[in-house]
This record gives structure tokens, C-alpha cells and sequence, in this order.
């Protein structure tokens, strides 16, 4: 027996859907099959961290490509929840909401969190310095109100912030350019850097200032960082992760268990 997921979108967006079917798979005994989709215009890549599910067979690939899971939530004939076809078990949604991982253990939660932490190298937060994280692009449609945001945000920062944003080629108005220097702020480039390497990186600062960002929210769970949410739906599911995972209570356990060894 499968459980077939379509992974697709970016690399906040895959670590959800690919999460959530691991402890899916594991919690039913099926067998994870997988399939990427990467029809959308951004044109994501994806993952190479996350571990991939085999392919699945030809009929499984057929139907997955119906969507038939994604049609029925949008119609409100079902939420985020697995359909079973022919068999095998459909996986095809977000999987954001607390809802979605209410019928999963504490412990399962736990391993899988530290698992994802494994495979992206990520140890808890130890960079005191305040990230402010300003996602712009896809999240407004002018440049004006871009703009508006990136001001409105950068005059709110606390002094000496380190900045990343996907809009790197705003922050050369002159506007945002004089509050750069006002704030004592710099930007970190990541245009260049892989989105696994971003997450990396956002996961070693202990507070981030955030507009909502499913990168920055795993960035927050995996590494221990603090962070404020706007959206509910992600605030509900941050508070349900981090009162299951801690990476500091892990490498709590890992030092105890290494000292025990060479009592």
C-alpha cells in the first residue's frame, strides 16, 4: 500500500508536504511515493536536502495528476486530508494548519522535526544580532507599495539588524538606502545562494522580525528562533511545533549522553 505526495512550490512549502507525509507513511505502514510538480512559473527546483520517496507506478502518477484531493478542499467538500484511490493513499495540499497534525504523537512529531534538522544542518540559534527578513515580490504588486513596506519596516528595526529580502535591487532607492545608514542595518545578499543555504543561515539568528514567510517559519522551528507571525494559521501550527521541539533540549540530551559515555 502507498501514500502518493505532490510536492510542489518552494522550499517552505516542500519541507510542509514532505513532513507531513513522512509521518503519514509511517504512522499508516504505507510505502511514501512521490511525485514533483514543477509546472508552477516560479519555477522552483526540488529540494536536493530532503531526502526523496520513490517514484510512484504510472496509474499513481496519473491520478495524482488530477488533483483530486486539491478540487476537493477548494470546493469545501474536504479540508487538508489525504483521499484514498484505487488503493493508495493521495496526499495533495499544504498541510500548514494544526489540524493536519492532530493525529500525530508528540514523539513522532519530535523525530521528524529533528530529522529535517539533520538533513539541512541545522543546530539551535546562537547569532544575537535581529534578522529582519523583508519578503517583497510575490507579496505585492507594484513597486510602490513594495516600496511603502520596505520603509515602513526598516524605520520600525531595531538598530544594527542584519536584513535579507528577495528585492535586494530596492534597497538601492535613496530612500531605503538613508535609512540603512540611519539604522546602522546591512543587507546580507543571498540572490546568489541556495534557498537550503538561506534557510541555514536564518536558523543561526535567536530573534527574527518577519512579514509571514514559510522559509523564515521553519527557519524559527528547527533553529529555536524567535519570531512574530501575522498569520494565524502559521502562528497556531509554530506554537504546536515548538511545544513538541526544542533543539536545545536535544543537544541538552546529546552532551548528558556524551558525558555518561566517558564517566
Amino acid at each position: 500500500m502507498s501514500a502518493i505526495v505532490r510536492v510542489h512550490g518552494g522550499l517552505g512549502n516542500q519541507i510542509f508536504q514532505v513532513f507531513y507525509a513522512r509521518m503519514y507513511a509511517d504512522k499508516y505502514g504505507l510505502t511514501l511515493r512521490e511525485v514533483y510538480d514543477g509546472s508552477y512559473y516560479h519555477g522552483f527546483e526540488r529540494s536536493p536536502a530532503l531526502a526523496a520517496a520513490p517514484e510512484p507506478t504510472n496509474l499513481e502518477k496519473f491520478v495524482s495528476a488530477l488533483r483530486i484531493p486539491k478540487f476537493l478542499n477548494k470546493a469545501h467538500l474536504s479540508s487538508e486530508r489525504p483521499i484514498r484511490i484505487f488503493g493508495s493513499t493521495y496526499l495533495d495540499a499544504y498541510f500548514q494548519t494544526v489540524t493536519s497534525y492532530a493525529e500525530f504523537g508528540d514523539a513522532e512529531i519530535k523525530k521528524h522535526l529533528r530529522r529535517l534538522a539533520a538533513e539541512f544542518g541545522i543546530r539551535s540559534a546562537s547569532n544575537d544580532q535581529t534578522l529582519l527578513h523583508i519578503r517583497l515580490g510575490d507579496f505585492f504588486k507594484t513597486r510602490e507599495s513594495a516600496l511603502e513596506h520596505a520603509v515602513g519596516r526598516l524605520r520600525r528595526a531595531d538598530e544594527n539588524s542584519a536584513i535579507m529580502t528577495n528585492d535586494e535591487a530596492l534597497f538601492k532607492d535613496p530612500v531605503l538606502l538613508r535609512l540603512l545608514d540611519e539604522k546602522k542595518c546591512k543587507i546580507i545578499t543571498t540572490e546568489r545562494l541556495e534557498p537550503e543555504i538561506v534557510l541555514r543561515l536564518m536558523a543561526t539568528f535567536r530573534q527574527i522580525n518577519a512579514n509571514d514567510s514559510t522559509l523564515i517559519f521553519w527557519a524559527s522551528v528547527l533553529g529555536g528562533c524567535k519570531i512574530n507571525l501575522n498569520n494565524n494559521t502559521l502562528i497556531h501550527t509554530h506554537e504546536y511545533f515548538t511545544a513538541r521541539y526544542n533543539p536545545r533540549d536535544l543537544e541538552r540530551d546529546a552532551t548528558t549522553s556524551h558525558e555518561k559515555t566517558h564517566f
